[in-house]
């Protein structure tokens, strides 16, 4: 078990490859920022 990121919070069933890993890094990341983005822009609505 990984310490794991704020995405995955440390699932045990990360493929050990890295290229794998990297790529679902990049995806989560690209979720959580696109997650964000919406975020602010409802933010800005609401003002």
């Amino acid at each position: 078990m990984h310490r794991g990121c704020t995405f995955c919070g440390g699932h045990a069933f990360l493929p050990r490859d890295a290229t794998m890993r990297r790529i679902i890094g990049r995806a989560a990341y690209n979720l959580s920022y696109i997650r964000a983005l919406t975020r602010c822009n409802s933010y800005e609505k609401e003002k």
